[in-house]
């Protein structure tokens, strides 16, 4: 006996309709079928799209215009900020992020600019506001390397060093800033081998301004420079002078 059809209903496949199941029942069947399947692709889609889209806002920091040694470093820090801003993983996007901090705290070490430290307090600020369970302030400390943040406290022979600076006009002011700044970072360290390094770094960029511009008033300041880390600094300068002497050239 063949299985029994409703009435008015056509279908290819005998035996797919149970008897129990009226033309009613089966449409409603049916239509529930259907309405759970496009609730479900609706509510995929739309989580989908969110996958898309999201991002975080990320720091109120323009990356373009922090003051980075090399291209390679400006690259890798704008390619790591866009990767952080799309990581859906806190932990993972927190990680990115953090790489990026350390980064910017090693670009002010060695520029020693109050507007680079000023773009490192902002990023530890989104970062404890963004990452309240992750976010531990000591791993975030940001040292203080500028007139900015502290009083430095130069020794007298620094102090005239920097009035003669002051009245050469033949020197490139971009350096006679990064020397200033560097004698500040030193004034304002208590490590002494970090102080020499800012010293000696000082001493250099003075040098190649002589080597440049060839004033012999650049060439006393050098001088002076030179002979104020001999005296205080005799341990590192002598080691300097036997391993590496052309840095200690004027």
């Amino acid at each position: 006996m063949l299985p029994k059809i409703p009435k008015g209903f056509v279908t290819n496949f005998p035996g797919a309709i149970p008897t129990f199941i009226g033309p009613r029942q089966f449409i409603f069947l049916l239509c529930s079928v259907t309405a759970f399947f496009l609730i479900s692709f609706f509510f995929l889609d739309i989580n989908f799209q969110y996958q898309l889209q999201f991002s975080r806002k990320g720091p109120n920091i323009n990356f373009n215009e922090i003051n980075y040694p090399n291209e390679v470093t400006k690259k890798w820090v704008i390619a790591k900020i866009d990767s952080a801003n799309k990581e859906k993983n806190d932990q993972q996007s927190f990680s990115q992020y953090s790489q990026v901090f350390d980064s910017l705290v090693s670009i002010y070490v060695q520029d020693h600019d109050p507007e680079s430290r000023d773009k490192i307090k902002i990023f530890s600020q989104f970062l404890a506001s963004e990452f309240p369970s992750l976010y531990k302030a000591e791993n975030f400390e940001i040292p203080c390397l500028d007139s900015s943040c502290a009083i430095p406290n130069n020794p007298a022979e620094i102090l005239e060093i920097m009035d003669e600076l002051g009245k050469i006009t033949s020197i490139d002011q971009q350096v006679a800033m990064s020397v200033k700044n560097k004698f500040e970072a030193a004034a304002l360290s208590q490590d002494a081998n970090y102080q020499f390094d800012n010293y000696l770094n000082a001493l250099q960029e003075i040098s190649g301004e002589y080597r440049r511009v060839k004033d012999s008033q650049i060439a006393k300041v050098a001088n002076m420079l030179k002979e104020f880390i001999k005296a205080n600094y005799g341990q590192f300068y002598g080691r300097i002078e036997i391993i590496t002497p052309e840095l200690l050239e004027i």
